[in-house]
């Protein structure tokens, strides 16, 4: 069996492989435009759409819409590889049903072909919805799972914003997993790109030697604009352009957020601005938002 620490090396060797096309990964979620849950044609439509742009995908939940299934079956056979998040909120009820689905999934698919990491949470400390004591302890349990399936080299990270990672998170993860939207800090789409970058630089050289992996960043293409920051396709495309160049620069790995645009959002969450739903490389109907443009470093 692999180790973790190898497993983390071909990771990293995943993402710069994904990179040399387009992009090191995306973000995903599988609803349909108005919110209803896929088919398992629905998601292979999508990957088959995604497919030129990443061979790499993160997840947020195995259990809403029977994701982590269907993700899992439409990727079988394919060079398709997925970070699959489990979803924590502010119940424990939550977080045990998606280790209830990992170990239903661990016993159902071979994880080692297909699967990068098993990601906890997507921002729980930073919206108060747990502790990093018990994010921590969900890492634990979480590893304990794949351990007991056979798959303790599957590395096991958890998603936080980059300027809430606590040392105690840190210490249980195999690599560091940051968060960041500078969007709403109301800069223009270059200078909030750079900004970012800094942040994770310093992120990095607290890391302890942990790979640091960008979980999602990105920039809306249309809504209402924040002072200088203005959501329109090409301001999205600088940021995505700063953004890229400048992890490529530092060779950091990133998950670019989001695969396509999200109508539903714009109804289902608090969108004070109108910009949730419009965050995608590709618009709603999988058509390339970008198609004229090229990422130049």
């Amino acid at each position: 069996m692999l180790s973790v620490k190898v497993f983390v090396s071909l990771l990293a060797m995943a993402f710069s492989a994904s990179a040399q096309s387009s992009l090191c990964g995306l973000t995903y979620n599988p609803k349909r435009s108005d919110g209803s849950c896929p088919t398992l044609d629905d998601i292979k439509s999508d990957i088959s759409a995604l497919k030129d742009t990443t061979s790499i995908l993160r997840i947020y939940s195995l259990v809403d819409c029977d994701q982590g299934d269907l993700i899992l079956e439409a990727i079988q056979g394919t060079e398709m590889k997925v970070n699959l998040g489990m979803w924590v909120g502010s119940d424990d009820a939550t977080f045990q049903k998606e280790l209830d689905t990992l170990d239903t999934l661990a016993k159902k698919y071979a994880l080692n072909d297909n699967v990068l990491s098993v990601v906890v949470g997507n921002d729980p400390i930073s919206d108060g919805m747990q502790t990093p004591a018990q994010i921590a302890e969900k890492l634990k349990k979480t590893k304990d799972v794949l351990e007991k399936d056979g798959y303790g080299n599957v590395s096991v990270t958890a998603a936080e914003k980059h300027f809430n990672y606590t040392p105690e998170v840190m210490s249980e993860v195999d690599f560091v997993m940051a968060n960041g939207f500078p969007f709403w800090q109301g800069q223009d789409a270059v200078t909030s790109a750079n900004s970012l970058l800094t942040s994770l630089d310093g992120l990095t050289a607290r890391s302890n030697g942990k790979m640091v992996v960008v979980g999602q960043t990105g920039w809306p293409s249309d809504g209402d604009s924040i002072r200088d920051a203005v959501a329109d396709p090409d301001s999205a495309f600088a940021y995505l352009q700063a953004f890229v160049c400048g992890a490529r620069a530092r060779n950091m790995d990133y998950i670019y957020f989001s695969g396509h645009d999200e109508p539903w959002k714009h109804e289902a969450r608090f969108d004070p601005f109108n910009v949730e739903g419009s965050f995608g490389i590709l618009n709603a109907d999988l058509t390339p938002k970008f198609a004229d443009r090229t990422i130049t470093c």
